[in-house]
C-alpha cells in the first residue's frame, strides 16, 4: 500500500513511477534503520508446499537456501515471492490483479 501511494505520487514528476531500483533502494534503507531487526516473510504450509512442487523438491529450507547449483538461491527466492507461493490472500490478490487495488502491474511484479 505504501509503495503504491509513493508510486502514484512520483508518476506526475517523472512520468513512469517507481523503478525496481527505486524500490530496492527504499527497502535497503528501511532494513538499515536501527529499529529494524529483521524482515519477516509471511507464509503457510500450503504456500511452502506450492513452492516445493514448483521447485521439484520434497523439502525447502527457507532460512538457509542452498547456494549450489549456481542460481539455485535466486530461483528459490523468486519462487517464494511468486503469487502461487504467497500465503497472504490480500498480497496474492494484489499480485494477481494489481489494477483492482490501484497498483501498477509493473510495481506488483
Amino acid at each position: 500500500l505504501v509503495l503504491s501511494l509513493l508510486d502514484a505520487a512520483v508518476i506526475p514528476t517523472n512520468g513512469r513511477g517507481l523503478s525496481p531500483e527505486d524500490v530496492d533502494a527504499m527497502l535497503a534503507g528501511f532494513l538499515d534503520l536501527p529499529e529494524m531487526h529483521a524482515l519477516h516473510v509471511y507464509t503457510d504450509e500450503n504456500a511452502l508446499d506450492n513452492a516445493c512442487a514448483l521447485l521439484a523438491v520434497s523439502r525447502l529450507n527457507v532460512i538457509a537456501p542452498p547456494l549450489e547449483p549456481p542460481g539455485a538461491r535466486d530461483r528459490i527466492l523468486a519462487t517464494l515471492v511468486s503469487e502461487d507461493c504467497t500465503a497472504s490472500e490480500h498480497l496474492r490478490l494484489i499480485l494477481q490483479q494489481p489494477e483492482r487495488f490501484g497498483v501498477r502491474r509493473a510495481l506488483a511484479t
